[in-house]
């Protein structure tokens, strides 16, 4: 008994925190699924079509979790526009919670939970896990931070659950650069940590990453062109449209978005004037620990997104997004610790400062949920974007 009440008072804070962070969301994402959009996009019919049956899953498996996900709804209800958009939600409850892992080993449980709120409730993270489309995914950059935070440890079961989150994550276009670069970064480590692991465990941990890789290696060796889509690479890279590319990115997130209207409000940028103001002070606050490896990995992670975000290939600016909001709570939780220095006694001056900051927390938060729920929807793009009926599947 004082084992079990030693174990509830040492980790209830965590598990309310996961409580709280998969059931908020799920709220916001199942709030109207089949309603708000009430018809599909072209973009949603055409990735749906890829999971109609599993012999088109296994010739084409990139986006395979979701497709997987997709063929189950196609059983449960294959009539039902909540059903079909049920994996998305999903995957996205799935993404806030590994992102509340990964912010947590960094920076500590208050960080993690604000990480999250301000990415769950983001309009554009919202229009991704709402939709049937393979979107979400692209937010799942997430899972390689907790399939590294998971393999640095000591155990067997978060270095096994690393692997495999390695081994799903091939299936997103692109993400391959991200695997193969970490591999190579941290080959050391990964051969150290094989050796203290048992014979047994190293022929199981194989085996089962060579089963989740085998309908990628088929669908390679029968169809070569896959490898295009695989590595986030156009089928013509063109010197123009990447310097064009380059210029939307913070033009898309900071002043006047490029999106599609299935993603966002024309014209409306990604993060509005709070977050803004917080990723720059993030930025400044991040490069006083330059030297630090949470930062290497941040700025390695960037660099690659930007990369193949310009070349134009299937890779979205989504990818970049939970970075941003890491970067973020950075910078506002770097505000909060110099108000408080600055005023480390006077309970007033202190209690204003922690009011004032969460006004503008719930602001921006209440801004998003605004610009998805009400603007978004009634927008005539969108509109036009979501006019498909279930039947054209």
């Amino acid at each position: 008994m004082n084992k079990i009440r030693t174990l509830i008072s040492k980790h209830w804070r965590v598990a309310v925190s996961y409580a709280v962070i998969i059931i908020v969301p799920g709220i916001l994402f199942l709030l109207q699924l089949a309603k708000k959009p009430a018809h599909l996009s072209l973009a949603e019919i055409n990735n749906l079509r890829q999971a109609v049956n599993w012999h088109d899953i296994i010739n084409n498996p990139i986006n395979l979790p979701l497709h997987i996900l997709e063929r189950l709804a196609f059983y449960i209800a294959p009539h039902s526009i909540l059903m079909l958009r049920l994996p998305s939600v999903i995957i996205g409850i799935g993404i806030i919670c590994m992102l509340l892992g990964v912010v947590r080993h960094w920076y500590g449980l208050k960080a993690a939970v604000l990480t999250c709120i301000l990415l769950s409730t983001s309009s554009l993270f919202l229009a991704d896990a709402r939709q049937a489309t393979a979107a979400i995914l692209m937010f799942g950059l997430v899972l390689l931070l907790a399939s590294r935070s998971m393999h640095s440890s000591k155990k067997i079961i978060p270095f096994a659950a690393a692997i495999v989150a390695l081994a799903i994550a091939l299936y997103v276009p692109g993400f391959i650069w991200f695997i193969g670069i970490s591999l190579i970064w941290q080959w050391r480590y990964v051969q150290r940590r094989l050796k203290l692991i048992k014979i047994w465990q190293s022929v199981c941990l194989f085996s089962v990453s060579l089963i989740l890789i085998l309908p990628l290696l088929w669908s390679i060796i029968h169809i070569p062109s896959i490898l295009y889509n695989l590595f986030g690479l156009p089928n013509h890279i063109n010197f123009f449209s990447i310097l064009t590319n380059l210029y939307h990115i913070p033009m898309s997130i900071f002043i006047q978005s490029s999106l599609l209207p299935s993603q966002l409000i024309p014209h409306v940028p990604v993060l509005n004037i709070f977050e803004i103001v917080m990723f720059v002070l993030g930025l400044y606050s991040l490069w006083y620990f330059r030297k630090s490896e949470r930062f290497k990995v941040l700025c390695g992670l960037s660099a690659i997104a930007i990369v193949l975000i310009a070349i134009g290939g299937p890779v979205s600016i989504s990818l970049l997004i939970p970075i941003i909001y890491i970067v973020i709570t950075i910078g506002i939780f770097y505000m909060l610790e110099n108000w408080l220095y600055i005023f480390p006694i006077n309970p007033i001056a202190r209690t204003i400062g922690i009011i004032v900051l969460s006004c503008a927390v719930a602001f921006s938060c209440w801004y998003h949920l605004n610009t998805y729920y009400v603007a978004w929807q009634h927008d005539p793009a969108t509109q036009a974007v979501f006019n498909k009926s279930i039947s054209n599947i």
